[in-house]
């Protein structure tokens, strides 16, 4: 009897998380960026997201320090702001690159900052990111 409890127990907590949060697992957003090793600031770099949620509303892109925490950890400024359309993908358009951000030296070391992408809904969820290489 104890193991029957168990296991419904188990199959009544996995059906409840199915009905919860859906079924199909979602799919991991990405950046893609025409350059991300190599650049320099000034230069303006192409970048689009693709695998996020359908319709995702306020969707931001912008260069930011790798560790972030808060909105002063990214240039504002030069971040883009916009939609993903009904398959989850945003064509964002450029953005302008700086030598530092948040404090952090973006040219002293590799992957010191990334171009990342969040929704305002959810600001503290980075969706995904792509470090840059400057040199």
């Amino acid at each position: 009897m104890f193991r029957y409890t168990l296991r419904l127990s188990a199959v009544l907590t996995g059906l409840t998380a199915i009905a919860m949060f859906g079924g199909a697992t979602a799919q991991a957003a990405s950046v893609q960026v025409s350059q991300s090793g190599g650049v320099a600031a000034g230069q303006s770099v192409s970048v689009s997201v693709s695998g996020l949620a359908p319709n995702l509303a306020s969707v931001a892109v912008g260069q930011c320090k790798a560790q972030i925490s808060g909105p002063s950890d990214c240039n504002l400024g030069g971040s883009l702001l916009g939609t993903a359309d009904g398959q989850g993908n945003w064509q964002a358009g450029s953005v302008s690159l700086v030598g530092s951000v948040g404090g952090v030296d973006c040219t002293a070391a590799s992957g010191a900052c990334v171009i990342a992408v969040t929704s305002l809904t959810d600001p503290n969820n980075i969706l995904a990111s792509v470090p840059l290489s400057f040199g």
